[in-house]
């Protein structure tokens, strides 16, 4: 495998060059050109919004991140994956939050994840507005503008838990499950990318996240991990590149989760 501190320190100085890229659409923002996902051209045809600055992040990274690992394949939110016939791919979420990055509302994020083979072996998320850079690799630990995480030991009864829109448990038929679990502990909607960071920093102890594509999930997996998090699917299996649900907990709490889950 390729040394992934040097593979870190190259993809954090990208990151920072691609929000440079977003930053003069958030400058002029009304002029913002916005179109929604229907076309061939795009990987989901769900009716959200994709703009020219997803596409043009998504450009720079493809052309950056080749250039670090040229025969690596990529996942992309925005447009078709090019996985190739490579041990390393890139899964990349060019803009997290489009709609509100659509409006100029500051939640906003630019998620980086590699895989190897069939793990995720180094993870990036940046938050500019709130100037959080989170990010691990494979053995190194994970860290928070260069401060070391670690994960929560706060039992069940003490938990704080965020989650996913209602809807979400509701298709996955586990919301009765989700209305016990909120009998029994303090809970919150979760805002995505903010909510992870929050959990990587041990503030929170658990994010319950139903049916998430591969880009929605996977750039977290290492960074919680890496922290000491437990991570799997609702049913204790371990994520996977599908559309599927996920629990990201403490390991004092999860247990507890997945069984209130699985009845």
């Amino acid at each position: 495998m390729i040394d992934l501190l040097i593979l870190q320190e190259n993809v954090l100085d990208i990151v920072k060059q691609a929000w440079i890229l977003a930053q003069k659409y958030v400058d002029d923002i009304d002029n913002l050109q916005v179109h929604i996902k229907s076309s061939e051209k795009d990987m989901k045809t769900d009716g959200s919004p994709v703009t020219q600055a997803d596409t043009e992040i998504e450009i720079f990274l493809k052309q950056a991140l080749r250039s670090l690992l040229p025969w690596s394949g990529f996942i992309w939110e925005e447009t078709w994956n090019e996985t190739w016939e490579s041990d390393y791919t890139w899964i990349i979420d060019p803009i997290d939050w489009t709609r509100e990055f659509s409006r100029g509302m500051p939640e906003r994020s630019i998620l980086i994840a590699l895989k190897y083979k069939n793990d995720i072996v180094l993870w990036i998320s940046f938050m500019p507005i709130i100037d959080e850079l989170i990010y691990a690799s494979l053995w190194n630990g994970a860290w928070c503008n260069w401060n070391k995480l670690n994960v929560s030991d706060r039992n069940f009864e003490k938990a704080y838990i965020m989650h996913e829109r209602h809807k979400y448990f509701m298709r996955d038929g586990t919301y009765d499950q989700f209305l016990k679990l909120c009998e029994q502990v303090w809970y919150y909607k979760s805002d995505r990318t903010r909510s992870y960071h929050y959990l990587a920093q041990g503030k929170i102890d658990a994010v319950i996240a139903p049916k998430q594509h591969v880009y929605d999930f996977a750039p977290f997996v290492c960074i919680l991990q890496e922290a000491w998090w437990i991570v799997t699917t609702i049913g204790w299996k371990s994520i996977t590149d599908s559309y599927t649900d996920a629990i990201f907990s403490n390991w004092v709490c999860h247990k507890k989760i997945v069984d209130i889950f699985s009845v």
